[in-house]
């Protein structure tokens, strides 16, 4: 072998080393790219599941309220009604009472 065919040899051998750590440093670089992709869309998942989650308990507290009211309203009704009905009730209370008073004291 010739000190050409030798050097050649060396200088096929130093560029085959340079080809390969390129090769790593760019895979090195393309994973670590895919887990900096990776986390940004993990972090924004989180992100939106969080506004969700947010949403989510903000309707359901004003569906709460809003049934809340509605249900308010409906007991307001009944007890108007039945205090409706002990007022329409009172006069004869009063009517019977006065009756038992003037009935148990004599002609009053």
């Amino acid at each position: 072998m010739t000190l050409e065919e030798i050097k050649a040899i060396k200088e096929a051998e130093k560029q085959a080393e340079e080809i390969r750590a390129e090769a790593q440093k760019r895979a090195a670089q393309i994973i670590k790219e895919a887990k900096d992709k990776a986390e940004a869309i993990i972090t924004q998942a989180v992100k939106e599941g969080e506004q969700e989650r947010i949403s989510l308990i903000k309707k359901a507290e004003e569906d709460s309220l809003k049934e809340g009211k509605e249900v308010k309203k409906v007991y307001e009704q009944k007890f108007k009604a039945l205090e409706d009905q002990a007022l329409a009730n009172m006069d004869k209370a009063v009517n019977f009472i006065m009756e038992r008073i003037v009935t148990t004291d004599g002609n009053s």
